[in-house]
């Protein structure tokens, strides 16, 4: 293919391909097109449709929201009714299942409140048996600690974006817990357990490898949204080294495709 595209940026499905923004800008800026005639091309590339996922702007195309859609979103087989369905990576969702509170409606005085009461719970378990909380769960309450509350918000009302959109294409669209904690320039960005990502996983046949981040009041409630397509949940063990690089299970699967000319001469 002519075309360099990142695989984190292009998810397969069976009637669409879903590709993030910056490839379109990529192809636009390499081969001097217009948008419509990049995304023109990439469908005559892929023989499939294409859908770009992003924040949809008032006046302007959709612009990323992550430098990889891998990381808020998949497209899963429902095997119950034999249909894709998507899965965004959702921080309301996440904050529901460790505060009990519904993020976008919240007080932020209730948010604070609950998250204290939360990781005071979590405090005195590990006062009164160490041996109860995993390292991956004191690395984890740690950052929580600091994660802000206008971020996760925001972050949430962008995915509403990438739902639209999806439910336009005529798609399903199911949560799960997610967040991605990290900016450009952010010094956090390579801390474990600093950003949670259950889409970014790898589905066959009955099987799915979902990331397990070792946290047992988060885990489970992601790993049943997986379980209730109908597929088997077997933990990526190694997730929080791979979310320090800011990547998942899906990344460090992916294949790339090479010039052919290229791999004549290899």
């Amino acid at each position: 293919s002519p075309f360099p595209l990142e695989g984190g940026n292009t998810v397969v499905g069976a009637r669409h391909v879903f590709i993030g923004p910056a490839e379109v800008t990529k192809i636009m800026e390499l081969f001097a097109l217009s948008w419509d005639e990049a995304l023109k091309v990439l469908t005559i590339e892929y023989g499939q449709p294409i859908v770009v996922l992003g924040e949809r702007v008032e006046g302007k195309h959709p612009q990323p929201i992550h430098f990889h859609i891998d990381l808020d979103f998949s497209i899963v087989r429902d095997r119950h009714t034999n249909k894709e369905v998507a899965l965004l990576s959702s921080p309301a969702l996440l904050i529901q299942s460790l505060l009990k509170v519904d993020l976008m409606s919240a007080e932020r005085v209730d948010f604070f409140a609950a998250k204290r009461k939360f990781l005071k719970q979590w405090s005195l378990q590990n006062i009164e048996n160490r041996k109860r909380m995993t390292w991956q769960e004191s690395e984890f309450l740690e950052n929580f600690k600091n994660w802000s509350y206008k971020k996760l918000i925001l972050q949430e009302a962008k995915l509403f974006s990438m739902e639209k959109t999806l439910i336009e294409a005529g798609y399903e669209v199911r949560r799960i817990p997610g967040y991605f904690n990290k900016s450009p320039n952010d010094e956090s960005k390579h801390k474990m357990l600093n950003s949670i990502s259950y889409a970014n996983a790898i589905y066959s046949d009955g099987v799915a490898f979902v990331p397990g981040y070792g946290l047992s009041f988060l885990d489970p409630t992601a790993w049943k949204v997986v379980e209730g397509l109908g597929y088997k949940v077997i933990p990526f063990d190694s997730a929080p080294q791979t979310m320090s690089l800011n990547g998942g299970p899906r990344c460090v699967s992916e294949t790339y495709r090479i010039n052919f000319s290229c791999a004549q001469q290899q």
